[in-house]
């Protein structure tokens, strides 16, 4: 096996990466993003976005979408509370939220996405039913 045929794989992917948008998603001033110990959020369809909290201020969010591309995105409050929902829903043991942390039992048990959030649609609790979600979950101020 050559160099030229071990390299395909990385070209494929290199490509695929190309060929994304990514967008950067800021928070309103008043919310901010989770993450957990299970960060990086793949597409639920194919292909689907792939999500990133980088920080309390900063989401990358890629896309095979169109549209342009490297771009600073001001989220909606929703938008938020569905993007932490989503780190919630996909953590193994820990979540880290600049927020209370109330909000991550309501998540984990079906309820709203997020403090006063009562219109996001309710949410399958995660993927470890067995785990009590009290002692699950830690929160941490970022």
């Amino acid at each position: 096996m050559g160099l030229a045929s071990a390299a395909t794989p990385y070209e494929r992917l290199e490509n695929a990466f190309v060929r994304m948008r990514w967008e950067l998603l800021v928070p309103p001033r008043d919310l901010g993003f989770a993450t957990s110990d299970n960060p990086v959020l793949p597409g639920q369809f194919v292909p689907g976005p792939v999500i990133v909290p980088l920080s309390r201020n900063v989401l990358l969010r890629a896309s095979w979408s169109k549209g342009n591309d490297l771009i600073y995105v001001e989220s909606s409050a929703r938008e938020v509370h569905m993007m932490n929902a989503l780190s919630v829903g996909h953590s193994y043991t820990q979540v880290f939220s600049p927020m209370e942390s109330n909000w991550i039992w309501r998540v984990q048990h079906g309820h709203a996405a997020s403090p006063g959030d009562a219109d996001v649609p309710d949410l399958a609790p995660s993927r470890d039913s067995r785990v009590d979600p009290v002692s699950k979950f830690k929160t941490e101020r970022r």
